[in-house]
């Protein structure tokens, strides 16, 4: 596994794709020609690929080539929903088969390997892909990406990495940032126990008063109907600043809509 690019990372491959599998079968992707000759450059874990192809490759080591027959749920069916141009030309409910060949790949470097203020920058710039993911509706990659960098965080905030460059403010405000998104694709994936879960872990361990955190958890409680806690939740965003109370004071009406 450590010649394997198991972890989501920068690689870059060769690959043929034909409809039902098969020599003699119609090709609808070659990498070498689309390219002119180059590697495919992409970076794992950011949905770009089907999930059968992205598996396999990442218990391919350098120079290995192999043949992947995928059913149509780990092909292109899920992709053509997002207007992936290769998905278009696989007719839906379509087997495939990948020839690929991994050429290289880059192995991310741990945080904990990196100086503090370096290893901020990187968490900031891996939030920010986690982010585009979840803008583009594409939770459950999202969320992969939240719960390694979190996992990554925390092991810099105990090893003290942060407080030896007073990095701790930001730090901290990252870990929030990551544990209220992870709530927020848990909403949006239906896990609403998930979703109450990190909201209280902020609100019970690092915030009692983040404004987000209490509307994220009225949203979970009103979505489990769920009324009385939902409105505590909102009355404490309220008194949480001026410009949290319009908002509050209009889920607060929701509520009493939606008890009705």
């Amino acid at each position: 596994p450590i010649d394997c690019p198991i972890v989501d990372c920068p690689m870059r491959i060769r690959c043929v794709g034909r409809l039902g599998g098969g020599a003699g079968k119609e090709v609808f992707w070659d990498t070498d020609e689309e390219g002119s000759g180059e590697p495919l450059s992409l970076e794992t874990g950011m949905n770009v690929l089907p999930d059968g192809l992205e598996m396999c490759l990442k218990l391919m080591v350098p120079g290995e080539t192999s043949v992947i027959q995928s059913a149509p749920k780990f092909a292109y069916d899920d992709l053509r929903d997002l207007g992936d141009k290769i998905a278009t030309r696989v007719p839906k409910g379509s087997p495939v088969e990948w020839e690929v060949t991994l050429v290289d790949f880059n192995k991310p470097k741990q945080l904990a390997e990196l100086p503090a203020a370096e290893a901020l920058r990187e968490a900031l710039a891996r939030k920010e892909k986690a982010n585009a993911l979840f803008k583009t509706s594409r939770y459950r990659y999202a969320q992969a990406r939240y719960e390694l960098l979190l996992r990554e965080v925390k092991g810099l905030v105990d090893a003290g990495a942060a407080e030896a460059e007073d990095l701790a403010e930001p730090i901290s405000t990252l870990v929030v940032g990551c544990t209220l998104n992870l709530a927020a694709c848990a909403q949006r994936q239906g896990d609403h126990a998930a979703a109450l879960k990190h909201c209280n872990e902020v609100l019970d361990k690092m915030d009692p008063d983040h404004a987000k955190a209490l509307y994220r958890r009225g949203q979970t409680y009103t979505h489990l109907s769920e009324w009385a806690a939902a409105r505590r939740d909102y009355e404490r965003m309220a008194r949480c600043g001026e410009e949290h109370r319009e908002e509050a004071e209009a889920q607060l009406a929701r509520i009493s809509r939606l008890e009705k």
